[in-house]
C-alpha cells in the first residue's frame, strides 16, 4: 500500500467501487501469527470522526473493498494496522488519502438525454430538466438543489471565431435579444421545466436549446445539457432514445462517450403515444467538424445495408445494436449520430443520439527494472508522460510467458509506479513479458508492452 498525503488524496467518484491492497512482509526470526485491521475516518476536522464499517465491507484482510456510494463526498483517512498475536507490542501500520468527489450528473432537456428530437411547430414543446436529469450518485435527482437558466440558438449559425462559449447572454430565453423567440415560453416557480408555446418556432429550422445548471449551495458546481430540435411542418411525436447500458456511454458536453471497443445497444420509445406508428428504421451518420459554425456536418453512412446481421442488429426494431467492429473499422470517425425513425400512414417522427468516440491515452511510456531476477525480486514499473483529456484513472498490470492469450493480472493501481513480483519464466532465458494497461476515466484503454525480463527460482 503506497502512502500518499492529506493534501494530495487519491480522488475516487462516489458512483465507483474501490480497492485498496498491502503487502505485509515479516522481518522476524520466528513465525509469528499477525493479524490486520482497516479503520476508515472522516477528515471534515482532524480525521477522528471513525465511519462504522459493516457487511459487505471485510476489514480483517490485507485488502479492503469499498462499495459504490458506500462514503458521502470528503476526504477520508483509510488506516491498515498490522499486529503481532504472540507478542502484543509488535505493531505496524500504513494510511492511505481516499477523496470521494461526484461522479457528474447528467442535465437532461428531455427523457434519456436523446441528443435531436423532431417537432412539429403547431404542438408546444417542453424541456423538463427537473425531472429528466439523472445523478448516479443518488437514488433520484433533487431538483430543488439547482437554478436553471435556459438558452436557444438557431443552430448552423456561425458563433464568434475563437469563442470558446456556445451561448451567450443574448441566447438567453428571456433576452430580448434571443434570435429563437420572444417571452413565448412559460415555466415552472422553480423554473425546472420551460414550456415553448405553439407557433414559436419556424418551420425548416433547426434550434439548439441549452440549460445551465448552478447548484444552490455551491454555486462553482455548474452543469449544462443539450438538446437539438428540427422544426418539420408536419405531426409528428416525440422519441425517446438511450443506451441499454448508461455506464456505457456516459454524457459530455453534448455527445454521448464511447470507447472504440464498446459494443452499442439502444433502444427508442414514443413518450406519448397517439395513433400507430408501425414502421421503424434505424438510420447511422458520420460526422466531421464544421470549424466555420462550430457544429458537425453529417453524413448518411450508406454501407448498412451490407452490414446487417454482421455488425447491426434489428435496424427495424425498438431496440438496435451495432458492434464495435464499425468504430474500429472507421477509427478516423470522432463523431456518429444513431437516428431512429418511426412512421405511419399520417406521421413521421424521428430522434437521435449522437456520440463521440473517446480517444485512449496516449504519448506515454512504461519502463520496468531490474531486467533479470528471482521470484522474490521486487520489479518496479513505472509509467510516465500518459496523457488524456479526461485524465488518467488507473494503471492495470499483466504477465505472460509462452501465449499472450493466457496472461494473468498481476495487479492495479492508480499510481504510476508500481512494484510487484514475477512468476518463474520461460525457456533457456525464463523469460517473462509484461503489459500495461492505462485507462482513463471512461475506461477507454492503451496497451503497452514493456522488454521481457528473466525470471528464475529463489538460488
Amino acid at each position: 500500500m503506497e502512502s500518499n498525503s492529506f493534501g494530495n488524496p487519491t480522488k475516487v467518484r462516489r458512483n465507483d467501487e474501490f480497492y485498496i491492497s498491502a503487502y505485509i512482509e515479516l522481518f522476524c526470526m520466528n513465525s509469528i501469527e499477525v493479524v490486520s485491521q482497516w479503520t476508515i475516518t472522516n477528515c471534515i476536522t482532524n480525521c477522528s470522526s471513525s465511519i462504522s464499517l459493516n457487511h459487505p465491507i471485510i476489514t480483517t484482510f490485507s485488502e479492503i473493498h469499498i462499495p459504490a456510494k458506500k462514503l458521502e463526498y470528503g476526504i477520508y483517512e483509510v488506516k491498515l494496522t498490522v499486529s503481532s498475536v504472540n507478542i502484543h507490542i509488535v505493531t505496524a501500520s500504513a494510511v492511505e488519502y481516499i477523496e470521494i468527489i461526484p461522479t457528474g450528473i447528467m442535465a437532461n432537456l428531455v427523457s434519456n438525454g436523446t441528443s435531436m428530437i423532431t417537432h412539429d411547430p403547431q404542438q408546444y414543446l417542453t424541456l423538463d430538466p427537473g425531472r429528466f436529469s439523472e445523478d448516479p450518485d443518488e437514488k433520484e435527482f433533487n431538483s430543488t438543489k439547482w437554478n436553471y437558466t435556459y438558452y436557444c440558438r438557431i443552430h448552423g449559425v456561425s458563433v464568434i471565431a475563437g469563442s470558446s462559449v456556445l451561448m451567450n447572454d443574448n441566447d438567453e430565453i428571456s433576452s430580448p435579444n434571443c434570435s429563437c423567440f420572444t417571452d413565448q415560453f412559460s415555466s415552472t416557480e422553480s423554473r425546472s421545466s420551460v414550456t415553448i408555446m405553439a407557433n414559436s418556432l419556424v418551420a425548416n429550422r433547426t434550434y439548439q436549446f441549452m440549460v445551465n445548471m448552478t447548484h444552490r449551495a455551491n454555486p462553482y458546481l455548474q452543469i449544462s445539457g443539450y438538446l437539438l430540435v428540427k422544426v418539420e411542418n408536419a405531426r409528428s411525436q416525440m422519441i425517446a432514445v438511450g443506451c441499454d447500458l448508461t455506464t456505457m456511454c456516459p454524457r459530455k458536453g453534448e455527445f454521448q462517450y464511447i470507447n472504440l471497443s464498446t459494443q452499442l445497444a439502444l433502444f427508442s420509445s414514443l413518450m406519448n403515444q397517439t395513433g400507430l406508428l408501425n414502421n421503424i428504421t434505424w438510420n447511422i451518420y458520420l460526422g466531421m467538424m464544421n470549424s466555420s459554425s462550430d457544429t458537425q456536418k453529417w453524413s448518411l453512412f450508406t454501407e448498412m445495408n451490407d452490414y446487417r446481421g454482421i455488425w447491426f442488429f434489428g435496424a427495424n426494431r425498438r431496440h438496435f445494436t451495432a458492434t464495435n467492429q464499425l468504430f474500429l473499422t472507421y477509427r478516423n470517425i470522432n463523431f456518429w449520430r444513431f437516428e431512429v425513425v418511426y412512421m405511419s400512414m399520417t406521421e413521421k417522427s424521428s430522434s437521435a443520439l449522437h456520440f463521440e468516440i473517446n480517444q485512449p491515452p496516449k504519448s506515454g511510456v512504461c519502463s520496468i527494472t531490474p531486467s533479470n531476477g528471482t521470484i522474490t525480486t521486487k520489479f518496479t514499473v513505472i509509467c510516465k508522460d500518459w496523457t488524456d483529456q479526461d485524465g488518467i484513472k488507473d494503471y492495470s498490470f499483466y504477465a505472460w510467458t509462452t501465449h499472450v492469450e493466457q496472461r494473468v493480472i498481476l495487479g492495479s493501481t492508480i499510481r504510476s509506479v508500481f512494484e510487484l513480483r514475477l512468476p518463474v519464466g520461460y525457456g533457456n532465458a525464463s523469460l517473462v513479458n509484461v503489459i500495461v494497461q492505462i485507462r482513463d476515466q471512461f475506461n477507454s484503454m492503451t496497451e503497452a508492452n514493456l522488454p521481457a525480463v528473466s525470471v528464475i527460482p529463489t538460488r
